[in-house]
């Protein structure tokens, strides 16, 4: 599949459905369960419908998504959908290509938790920062969450994950201004197309970076992660059982 650039447009009669199946919900008794200690709190969890039905304004949340470029594209056979903020260096640092920043979230989030810093990392300068440090930054869905689908395999989980994320090859995407490399891509670190490229993870997103930090050092900018994780990372072992 060649990468292709789409608009988030959900159709109209999808979000009618969820309407009618939110409107229909009925919650199941809930006793002893204060703490959650069973679950989602019945009375939590009826706020929450109440404010999807009542407040949640998708059209409006879906428009402040389209203000950043949105790409689908396939890697060995996985639908990945990453989200694009290009780096807005000024004066000086405007002579160099920013440094690609892929910014990957863990379970249970999605690309759309990282929208409180995307902006900061591509235009510091914008933001009382220095120019000079801008990334061109790359926001993907894991594997079968949101536009990362459908899926049509088993068996993708963190390791699995870190490994599509592994970069062979520099690719162009052909736009003005910085580039973001995306034509064809074995894996998503093709899309940087630079060596320099740096790896931001939190949560369960550790793991994928850590595995891919350690395991493919050659030509990286490092890795950070938010998780700390103490087990092999060639993902023989239950990180369940690492994290004690």
């Amino acid at each position: 599949m060649k990468p292709e650039r789409f608009t988030i447009a959900i159709p109209q009669p999808a979000l009618d459905d969820l309407r009618v199946r939110l409107e229909r919900f009925r919650a199941a008794p809930d006793f002893g369960n204060e703490d959650w200690r069973y679950g989602m709190e019945g009375c939590a969890l009826r706020s929450l419908v109440d404010s999807w039905l009542d407040e949640y304004d998708w059209r409006a949340a879906e428009a402040e998504m389209n203000r950043y470029e949105h790409w689908r594209v396939s890697i060995d056979g996985v639908p990945i959908h990453y989200m694009i903020k290009r780096g807005v260096p000024s004066g000086a640092a405007a002579v160099s290509k920013p440094m690609p920043l892929i910014v990957t979230h863990g379970w249970p989030w999605t690309f759309w938790d990282h929208r409180y810093v995307v902006d900061a990392l591509a235009d510091p300068g914008g933001h009382g920062g220095d120019p000079a440090d801008a990334f061109d930054v790359i926001v993907p869905s894991l594997p079968g969450y949101v536009f990362s689908s459908p899926l049509t395999t088993t068996g993708i989980g963190w390791a699995r994950t870190a490994d599509l994320w592994a970069s062979r090859g520099r690719l162009r995407d052909g736009t003005a201004g910085p580039q973001v490399r995306i034509a064809r891509p074995r894996r998503l670190r093709e899309l940087s197309g630079d060596s320099r490229a740096r790896l931001l993870v939190c949560e369960g997103g550790g793991l994928r970076g850590g595995r891919e930090g350690t395991l493919r050092p050659a030509g990286r900018g490092g890795a950070h992660g938010c998780e700390p994780y103490g087990g092999p990372l060639d993902g023989s072992a239950d990180p369940r059982d690492c994290a004690q």
